[in-house]
């Protein structure tokens, strides 16, 4: 099972009126590359302050406050430039096994 699908369309929502065409962002929301950045990670926040000429880190903070995974995964966190960093919970894996 991958929760990719469910994540992105969280993202799509949290994105919200941010941007129209959001499709080519959530290409952006993919398995973190290394374990301490988290499982997941998010990436559109920069090309997304480059659209709307806002601060990056600006934007991620943004969409991370309207980020409905609490179901899921801890806090979103915003790292360096303006990267989400998702981690998914421990009990809801338990659940899953």
């Amino acid at each position: 099972m991958s929760i990719l699908p469910e994540l992105k369309e969280c993202f799509r929502e949290a994105i919200g009126d941010l941007a129209e065409d959001k499709d080519d962002l959530l290409e952006l929301v993919r398995r973190a590359g290394d374990p301490k950045f988290g499982d997941y990670q998010a990436n559109f926040p920069m090309p997304l302050g480059k659209r709307l000429k806002r601060p990056p880190r600006e934007v991620a903070a943004e969409v991370a406050g309207r980020l409905d995974v609490a179901d899921f995964c801890a806090e979103p966190e915003i790292a360096g430039p303006g990267f989400i960093n998702l981690r998914l919970r421990d009990d809801w894996l338990i659940e899953r096994l």
